[in-house]
């Protein structure tokens, strides 16, 4: 049994990348690997809980600058035996690097985003040199195109995430039309939704834009599920459209995969997304999808197949896709009807475990035999 640390900047249950590594923790094979989950921050209650009820406690190692945290995860390493760390982040990257000189345990960095946190041109040749020769797993094509050195001389794979069926999980089964009450959503509305942290880059502008060009007589409310450090940056820029009565900001959701029984069109107009976990959720939920013509996106999205792509940052390329498929209501249900079946199909779990497990395992394997 191969002992794995999983270590990311934070864990909230929010975060897409902590919520794939806890899709992870249920899928692996426990016999095959031990999964071990730390982070700088305090994890959130909510993933303590989650990762609890699978037997893993998520280590704390403090955000205290570098060496400190290096110290903690180095003795960490030394009292539960672990063999492979793999980082999610260039900090848990930079810090495991440190914690493992001169051990036998292996660092993997897993990349996750196109924008990953490596501003400046020193940042980028330190990651790039540190991984030089070692395992890395990119989410997408998109972000191996990105971050992969042409020197890098190391073993690299893309694997894309796992995402659980709602119909066979209860908690996170969608809602029925009778939740939209409580939200403040008329029956008869046509409800869009965007599950997506509010930072720049994933382009919440554009959708406002897009959204107050709608004809009235569509009746669109709009939900807006998330926090971030733009929130009521956002939320000042909504309050100065005529369509602010129908945007309902309804922050970070522990049902956010429920309320997508409540959409009739999920959009995701974010640029240089490096996966987009809440799309694939949207697809299996059987959402007609609108996403934009970007990133990773484009890697998994047929135009006009299981979902729509349009004009990234183009708020009346946006309006008119979202016009024309609330005025095919049947069209817009067959994108997700086929959204739903290619999800199922790519997006295995299981699939999605033994992907990460043999990749782990083959690191580990190379570094045992450079020690042996």
């Amino acid at each position: 049994m191969l002992k794995t640390l999983f270590i990311h900047r934070d864990l909230p249950f929010h975060g897409g990348v902590p919520r794939t590594i806890l899709n992870l923790a249920k899928s692996c094979d426990k016999a095959r690997m031990q999964m071990n989950v730390a982070s700088f921050a305090t994890p959130s209650s909510e993933m303590r809980t989650a990762f609890g009820e699978l037997d893993i406690t998520p280590r704390e190692l403090g955000d205290n600058g570098y060496l400190r945290p290096a110290r903690r995860l180095r003795r960490l390493v030394r009292q539960d035996h672990i063999e492979v760390i793999v980082a999610n982040s260039f900090k848990s990257y930079l810090v495991s690097k440190m914690a493992c000189a001169g051990l036998r345990c292996r660092v993997i960095p897993w990349v996750h985003s196109i924008p990953m946190v490596l501003d400046g041109a020193m940042r980028r040749r330190i990651f790039h040199w540190l991984s030089k020769n070692d395992t890395m797993v990119f989410s997408s094509k998109a972000i191996k195109h990105v971050h992969q050195s042409p020197d890098h001389n190391g073993k690299s794979a893309v694997v894309y995430y796992g995402v659980a069926d709602p119909s066979s999980d209860e908690s996170y089964r969608p809602y029925d039309h009778s939740m939209r009450r409580e939200l403040g959503i008329p029956d008869e509305a046509l409800t869009i939704s965007y599950i997506a942290e509010f930072i720049g880059w994933k382009d919440h502008a554009t959708l406002l834009r897009a959204f107050d060009r709608l004809d009235e007589k569509l009746n669109a409310h709009l939900l807006l599920i998330g926090t971030g450090q733009l929130c009521n940056q956002i939320r000042k820029c909504a309050g100065k459209l005529k369509s602010v009565s129908r945007i309902h900001f309804l922050g970070p959701r522990l049902d956010a995969r429920k309320i997508l029984g409540l959409t009739d069109l999920y959009v995701h107009p974010s640029r240089g997304e490096g996966f987009g976990l809440a799309v694939v959720e949207a697809m299996l939920a059987g959402c007609p999808v609108i996403a934009s013509r970007d990133g990773a996106l484009i890697e998994y999205i047929d135009d006009g197949s299981n979902g729509i792509l349009f004009k990234a940052g183009d708020d009346r390329d946006l309006a008119a896709q979202i016009t024309e498929l609330a005025e095919d209501r049947m069209r817009a249900k067959q994108l997700g009807q086929q959204a739903r079946t290619f999800a199922l199909q790519t997006f295995s779990p299981r699939k999605f475990a033994e992907s990460a497990c043999r990749v782990i395992e083959s690191a580990a394997t190379t570094r045992r035999g450079n020690v042996a």
